[in-house]
């Protein structure tokens, strides 16, 4: 998870969410709506498709252990 801390500090903005789950993947939200991001390749795709076809995504829940392809985008 150390990407997802660089992430953060690297920042500037306040976090409103952080979702960490199994291989280095996270997703980071912060408070302008600005996102920092490293997700399986399912997820990716269908998070790039989501926000390019102009969705807001609210939220990015990831299984924290074992399930690797397990996650849940909530726009």
């Amino acid at each position: 998870m150390a990407a997802a801390a660089v992430a953060i500090r690297d920042s500037n903005w306040a976090v409103a969410e952080v979702s960490l789950g199994t291989n280095d993947t996270y997703y980071v939200r912060f408070e302008d709506g600005a996102y920092a991001y490293s997700l399986q390749a399912a997820c990716k795709q269908k998070f790039e498709e989501l926000t390019e076809d102009g969705h807001d995504v609210t939220n990015v829940i990831l299984s924290p252990g074992g399930f690797v392809s397990s996650w849940l985008i909530r726009y």
